[in-house]
């Protein structure tokens, strides 16, 4: 089964469906992150998709950039 992640990141708490900004697709379940302003905290979250379709959003991660 062939399977790419999707990634969206926000910088505001927000678990609704607004403010979310949609990075690269990739391949494997990890991915990187440029220009990121350090003392910032931001949000992520990742889905799967499949031939048969896209999965659940994961439960959001902050992570702070140092």
């Amino acid at each position: 089964v062939r399977v790419s992640y999707e990634w969206q990141q926000n910088e505001k708490q927000s678990v609704d469906e607004t403010n979310w900004l949609m990075l690269p697709s990739t391949l494997t379940a990890k991915t990187s992150v440029k220009g990121l302003t350090p003392g910032n905290i931001y949000y992520f979250r990742m889905r799967a998709v499949t031939k048969t379709g896209e999965g659940s959003w994961s439960q959001v991660v902050s992570i702070v950039v140092l």
